[in-house]
């Protein structure tokens, strides 16, 4: 927990890492830098939502990772347990000084903390004075003219607006994970598709086919995603998340790769049969190649 560091410290769940949470970051490392600190960032695992069943735009391992990416200097992740509910604010605020070193806290003007989200950002600066912590509050980032935040991202990937996801989160939004064992109807049909490991708390854009870039073995490619239940074969095995990459012709199991989305192509559909759904496949990768054809490859991560 504690190596001696005094910190400056970003606070909060930073689902998405998206442009706001990436400002803070920012100003935490700018901050660290002219008060002689380290930075870092407190996050939570699970998401503090996660109880009242909210998806995230991120898993936990995502979200370090990204994380390690943005140049802080520590990630601190905070177990969200009964236990870490139970702090009033004052408690948590002396935990930051005491157990973390804590000599200033760079947070949102929108700023809650504590059992039942009881302290705000003045009730911050109040334990910061008394406990030897500066606190900076970062107005709210905008994005044409609405507050950025995680569940404003959420609903975006949720209606499939996937150009506004990125706009939000500064990056296309991805799936990302370990390729596991299928059917193999894919190959069956000629498009062998990499089947991605799904995890219980992330959300998923709704059921359907998508237009998207999967990076795998260091190279990006375009691609087309299924997500869903494969309604044309009985039994199928439940929910699944199924990518051909297009061009790709290595084996893929076991490999871990980074999906990300781009467009809605269609619904899932149940077809009369193999031929229909091959045929339909066929389309789909033509409409996924016309969509990469007419834009910059850079499209594919930015």
């Amino acid at each position: 927990m504690d190596n001696g560091e005094s910190l400056c410290v970003m606070i909060g769940n930073a689902d998405g890492l998206h442009i706001g949470h990436r400002a803070l970051i920012e100003r935490t490392i700018s901050e660290a830098a002219d008060r002689g600190l380290t930075s870092a960032v407190m996050t939570f695992a699970p998401h503090t939502a996660a109880r009242l069943g909210v998806r995230t735009l991120m898993t936990a391992d995502e979200k370090l990772s990204a994380l390690s990416g943005t140049g802080v200097g520590r990630v601190i992740s905070v177990a969200f347990d009964d236990a870490f509910m139970a702090l009033s604010p004052r408690e948590f605020a002396a935990m930051l000084a005491g157990a973390y070193h804590v000599r200033a806290v760079v947070v949102g003007e929108t700023f809650r903390f504590g059992k039942d989200r009881a302290g705000d950002v003045s009730a911050l600066r109040g334990f910061g004075a008394e406990l030897g912590f500066d606190v900076v509050a970062a107005e709210t980032v905008a994005l044409g003219g609405e507050a950025v935040s995680s569940s404003r991202a959420r609903r975006a990937v949720c209606e499939r607006r996937f150009e506004l996801a990125s706009e939000l989160l500064g990056a296309p939004y991805y799936l990302s994970g370990t390729v596991v064992a299928g059917r193999r109807v894919g190959r069956d049909l000629g498009f062998p598709t990499a089947n991605t490991e799904v995890f219980p708390d992330k959300l998923y854009p709704p059921n359907g086919v998508y237009i998207t870039s999967t990076t795998i073995g260091g190279s990006i490619c375009p691609s087309v995603t299924n997500i869903g239940v494969r309604p044309t074969f009985a039994g199928a095995g439940g929910f699944s998340v199924e990518t051909y990459i297009i061009g790709y012709g290595g084996d893929a199991y076991g490999l871990s790769v980074k999906t990300a989305f781009h467009g809605f192509i269609r619904d899932e559909e149940r077809f009369a049969g193999e031929a229909e759904l091959r045929d339909r496949i066929a389309l789909d990768v033509t409409e996924a190649k016309s969509y990469f054809e007419t834009r910059d490859e850079r499209c594919m991560t930015k």
